[in-house]
């Protein structure tokens, strides 16, 4: 409410007050006395009584003033540069080339890594509600007083700040998440942690919620990040830590033979042939993939076939093709890969989640996304995607009122204090 508003309101109350504390006979009483009798006495005792309700009434009228204009107002944030006034509960994201910059009235400020996406849910006077859908954020929360209250949400893991410097990240896909502290102190809470954690500056925990595995490393403070490589992705994972129950496939002969041996390298010995062969052959597309290389890897499986990798990837390779085309550009051949590893290898849950992922954001089909993310929920109703799941639901079903109240219910009946809660409320309320 901005102060024109709340200037008419005060000049209400200011006048249903004065209504109340004075008596309109008051006047008109002390006139006809005043008439009636020669002695003014009986009039001077009317309009002091008149005077202590009028200074009454200015009292209680400067008191709401004061209240009015102490009442402190929520942050506000502008995003990217040059800053443009952003807007609670809109997406902002970072392209594939850069970062870019949200930066709050009070100094505090968020730099998302390429790729990266994520919402202010809230804004208080004292912090704000991040919601981390993917990628890595570098965030510096500056301390006002002992009320700054910050929360930042990403996945299933919360993280309480005050005042502080830290780096944090999640990838939906691998269900990996990262955390490394530069200054100050945050508390941690999520799957695996068995726990809420306090993290300190120097500390870095990595977390995979599908291994069930926790890490805990510290380093110094303002030490290099030790955050894995987010070029071009989220991708926390990188293809050779994924679990396969079957080895790799891999190229066929054509894909790693070696260049020809010219006459010089002949002269020189089988040795110098190993080693022209091996710095010389270009990289493979796991190799590029590995390397947060992702258009160069898309186009190095464009030359052996990206259907015909598919047709005959293992399951772990078949993760690594889907980062590739989703990271890409190619989201058709994402939504191939996730097929075939449901299809092939029985995958379920997660897989369906990124294919609701793939058609809702990069296609543009949110019918499409709703089917696969309710797929998700009937293939892991209790996952650690379950709540973003949901929550996307929600979300996509806006021009169905039906569908989005239903959504609605059901999120607030199983997260009532979720990161999607305020959505949920607003679309209840209608």
């Amino acid at each position: 409410m901005d102060l024109k508003h709340r200037l008419e309101d005060l000049g209400k109350v200011v006048s249903d007050t004065s209504d109340q504390l004075t008596d309109p006979t008051v006047v008109a009483t002390a006139r006809r006395r005043w008439l009636d009798s020669p002695q003014a006495k009986p009039a001077a005792s009317s309009h002091r009584r008149a005077a202590l309700l009028l200074a009454a009434a200015c009292a209680v009228c400067a008191m709401l003033v004061w209240l009015v204009v102490r009442r402190p107002t929520a942050l506000s944030f502008a995003v990217g540069s040059p800053p443009m006034s952003g807007t609670v509960g809109e997406w902002i994201s970072a392209g594939n080339e850069g970062s870019r910059l949200v930066r709050f009235s009070e100094g505090t400020s968020l730099i998302l890594a390429s790729n990266a996406k994520l919402r202010i849910t809230e804004t208080t006077p004292h912090g704000a509600g991040v919601l981390l859908e993917q990628g890595s954020v570098e965030a510096s929360v500056v301390h006002t007083g002992a009320d700054t209250q910050w929360a930042l949400r990403a996945g299933p893991f919360d993280v309480r700040v005050t005042g502080t410097r830290f780096e944090a990240a999640w990838d939906p896909a691998s269900e990996t998440f990262e955390i490394t502290m530069r200054e100050g102190s945050v508390i941690v809470r999520g799957p695996v942690l068995s726990s809420e954690r306090a993290l300190v500056a120097g500390e870095h925990l990595r977390i995979s919620v599908r291994d069930g595995e926790l890490a805990l490393h510290t380093s110094q403070p303002n030490a290099r990040p030790k955050l894995a490589p987010l070029a071009a992705s989220i991708a926390l994972r990188q293809p050779s830590e994924a679990v396969s129950a079957e080895p790799p496939i891999l190229p066929g002969p054509s894909a790693i033979a070696a260049p020809p041996r010219s006459p010089s390298t002949l002269a020189q010995g089988p040795d110098a042939t190993a080693t022209a062969t091996t710095s010389d052959r270009e990289p493979g597309w796991r190799e590029l993939a590995s390397a947060g290389k992702y258009k160069e890897a898309f186009a190095a499986t464009e030359r052996v076939g990206f259907v015909q990798e598919v047709e005959r990837a293992s399951s772990t390779d078949l993760t690594t093709l889907t980062d590739i085309a989703r990271f890409a550009g190619r989201p058709a051949l994402a939504r191939e890969a996730l097929l075939a590893q449901r299809r092939r290898f029985g995958a379920r849950g997660r897989s369906a989640f990124l294919i609701g992922k793939t058609a809702a954001d990069q296609q543009g089909n949110a019918a499409e996304g709703v089917r696969w993310f309710e797929t998700y929920l009937s293939e892991e109703p209790a996952g650690a995607l379950a709540e973003q799941a949901l929550g996307r639901i929600m979300e996509l079903s806006k021009k169905d009122s039906a569908a989005a109240r239903s959504a609605a219910e059901r999120y607030v009946a199983r997260y009532p204090s979720g990161s999607y809660a305020g959505l949920a409320r607003s679309v209840l309320a209608r």
